[in-house]
């Protein structure tokens, strides 16, 4: 999937665009239809408040991660 969205940025992002605010641009519909995925609600069902990533409790989500890995 993401050579498929490197190849339909390439054709369709303007210059100095990034991938999201070209996806704004031309519409998560436009975008979906022309990277051929279907429409999931759980793709916007709840859209991300902010772009930034979280780092304060990186060691604690850590440590959760590996305990849920273990126990599988």
């Amino acid at each position: 999937i993401s050579g498929d969205h490197v190849d339909f940025f390439a054709e369709n992002a303007l210059e100095h665009e990034r991938s999201g605010e070209m996806i704004e641009r031309i519409g998560i519909t436009a975008y979906l239809e022309g990277m051929g995925l279907e429409v999931d609600p759980n793709m916007i069902s709840v859209p991300r408040t902010t772009p930034y990533v979280r780092m304060d409790d990186w060691d604690e989500e850590v440590t959760k991660w590996e305990e849920r890995s273990n126990a599988a």
